[in-house]
């Protein structure tokens, strides 16, 4: 399933059903939200994910264990990641693009000891707190910040990243 536009739900019993699917990419979409049994995808290497949803639901995001890859594209509505990332110690590599509405990271995101690589872009709203949003990512290898003005108006030396709407060169952190 890709560029699956204007789609808004997924099928009853979709997690269910394909239990042993690893990559499903989401991408277009406008999913308001996601099946109960969506977490049930515990074979899930990678998920592509644009929706209509405010915040990606615990239950069905902290269920897919397995995921070593998330990117979220074009969430207008998104203003929060939720509880179940921190949930998602496999996950190497996340990038979220074009979430305009969203304003922090989850402390959840600490337990993302796998990560490796982390790219946020566009995220205008985008705020880090005063806690490290980005503690305990000891595996981060490349970190790129691009066009995030709240950032850039809040702070000038988070992580050493650029945030000027140039991309940091993968900023080693």
């Amino acid at each position: 399933m890709k560029y699956c536009y204007g789609m808004q739900t997924l099928p009853k019993g979709f997690g269910n059903s394909l239990l042993n699917l690893q990559y499903l990419n989401l991408y277009g979409s406008a999913l308001c939200e996601l099946p109960e049994d969506f977490g049930k995808l515990i074979n899930l290497r990678f998920l592509g994910l644009s929706s209509m949803l405010t915040c990606l639901p615990e239950k069905q995001i902290g269920g897919l264990t397995s995921l070593q890859e998330l990117q979220l594209y074009d969430s207008f509505e998104l203003t929060g990641l939720g509880d179940g990332i921190g949930k998602l110690t496999c996950l190497r590599k996340l990038e979220i693009k074009l979430c305009p509405m969203l304003t922090s990271l989850p402390l959840g995101m600490r337990y993302l000891t796998a990560l490796e690589h982390l790219k946020i872009s566009y995220c205008f709203a985008l705020k880090f707190s005063k806690d490290n949003d980005l503690q305990g990512l000891r595996r981060l290898k490349s970190l790129t910040l691009v066009d995030l003005p709240q950032l850039e108006a809040g702070s000038s030396s988070q992580a050493g990243a650029s945030t000027s709407g140039q991309p940091s060169s993968s900023t080693r952190v």
